[in-house]
């Protein structure tokens, strides 16, 4: 498993791109919304549903 990335190297990365840009994430996954989740924190949701029984880590999509 790759290193998690810092927000500094994502705004880095987003920030070499032009604005209208698409966001594409590995797995083939839809970008639909990103918004404030709490103190220091967002939350990214997708177009698609996302399960995972990981006990590692959960993901809330809202459909």
């Amino acid at each position: 498993m790759s290193k998690p990335k810092t927000v500094a190297e994502l705004i880095a990365a987003l920030s070499r791109l032009p604005q209208d840009a698409k966001v594409i994430v590995q797995g083939g996954l839809t970008l639909k919304d990103i918004s404030a989740f709490g103190p220091g924190q967002i939350q990214i949701e997708f177009e698609e549903q996302i399960i995972d029984s990981s006990p590692s880590w959960i993901v809330f999509v809202k459909k």
